[in-house]
């Protein structure tokens, strides 16, 4: 099948050339222009020869698909030449309509583009997303407000019996308290601490005085603030000025060491 199909094409192509010479003579004027009929005497193929009778039966010159081949020539020839008689659209056209089609957005795309706008932008969802901010907000100052206070109390908020132990005895000796602008190394936190935890010396608690103890008595007597946690950060960094005695349940206790004493005349009074 494969070289019937081969030698279709290969006569094919030697009737198109027969024809070709044969216009060609007929247009010289040679008298007898007509296509060859001689063909090979055995053409050998993969399968075997096939003589030249057997081809000439089938694929002779005066076969109907020659003349017809002539037609279609002579048609095409006269399509081209009137082709080539009308002028060749502008490119420039071609390029700008494939663009501006390009350019053009489906109508689903813009469905969906214009379903998402407004679902984003409806009042609800924006109330509900500055509420929640508000919300969380809210818990972070409540939180840390909390936190704080628990911690962070003014001394006259806490509760110290030794506090007011040695608020009566300040009251009933007459003993001096601490000026509001008195500072020992630059640091007023200091001086209080120092003089605090040496009137408690002073008024019999010769364990000393709590940071809670201090920021009480702080408040209440001298009138001044002090935080308990900056009374506390006072006694782990002063380590030279306070030592550490009997704590008093879970909270820490303290007392003045000799260095501590020694400059606590530095320390103004009132």
């Amino acid at each position: 099948m494969i070289v019937h199909r081969l030698l279709d094409a290969v006569f094919r192509t030697l009737d198109t050339v027969d024809a070709i010479r044969a216009r060609v003579d007929a247009v010289l004027g040679r008298a007898d222009a007509q296509p060859p009929s001689a063909w090979p005497a055995v053409i050998d193929d993969d399968n075997g020869a096939i003589d030249s009778a057997s081809v000439r039966s089938v694929y002779s010159p005066d076969d109907q698909r020659l003349n017809q081949w002539t037609q279609d020539q002579h048609d095409v020839d006269g399509d081209v030449a009137g082709d080539a008689s009308k002028p060749a659209p502008a490119p420039s056209q071609k390029v700008t309509a494939k663009k501006t089609t390009a350019k053009k957005p489906t109508a689903t795309k813009t469905a969906k583009a214009a379903t998402k706008t407004t679902a984003t932008n409806t009042p609800g969802k924006r109330k509900a997303k500055k509420t929640t901010a508000k919300k969380a907000a809210a818990s972070t100052t409540t939180t840390m407000a909390s936190r704080k206070g628990s911690v962070d109390r003014h001394g006259k908020d806490l509760d110290s019996a030794r506090a007011r132990e040695v608020a009566a005895f300040i009251e009933k000796s007459g003993s001096r308290i601490i000026d509001e602008e008195a500072a020992l190394d630059g640091k007023r936190t200091l001086a209080r601490v120092l003089w605090a935890v040496a009137i408690a010396e002073q008024s019999g608690s010769s364990a000393g005085l709590t940071a809670v103890d201090a920021s009480a008595l702080l408040s209440t007597v001298a009138n001044v603030e002090v935080f308990s946690t900056n009374v506390a950060r006072a006694f782990r960094d002063e380590h030279a000025l306070f030592t550490e005695t009997t704590p008093d349940g879970r909270s820490k206790r303290y007392t003045l060491t000799a260095a501590g004493r020694a400059r606590l005349g530095e320390v103004t009074l009132r």
